[in-house]
């Protein structure tokens, strides 16, 4: 049986492949910055082949995603824009209203 998706559906889940390549890209550069700003910092865990403090497989992934980030449409990157303007308008009028949290009476 085939179903018919038409642009929305395409540009949306593009949509949700860019979310998902910026959150990937996120994590690596922050575990990049990370190494430089907090040297001395306790870590639980260690990333293979790095070169000095410099992890080669967080550059690896970075270069990748960059890649794949550029091979989607104008469309693509205006509805993914669109999509990030209303989060953050949506995080700053939950955070301006309490983070929609109750203030729990005390007795």
């Amino acid at each position: 049986m085939r179903t018919r998706t038409g642009i929305v559906g395409v540009v949306g889940a593009a949509v949700g492949f860019i979310a998902a390549l910026l959150a990937f890209v996120t994590v690596n550069g922050s575990l990049i910055v990370l190494r430089f700003r907090e040297p001395g910092r306790s870590r639980p865990f260690r990333v293979p082949l790095a070169i000095g403090r410099m992890p080669v497989l967080p550059v690896l992934a970075l270069a990748s995603a960059g890649l794949l980030l550029m091979h989607f449409e104008a469309s693509t990157y205006l509805g993914g824009g669109i999509a990030l303007a209303l989060g953050f308008a949506s995080y700053a009028l939950l955070r301006r209203r309490g983070g929609g949290r109750r203030e729990r009476e005390t007795a």
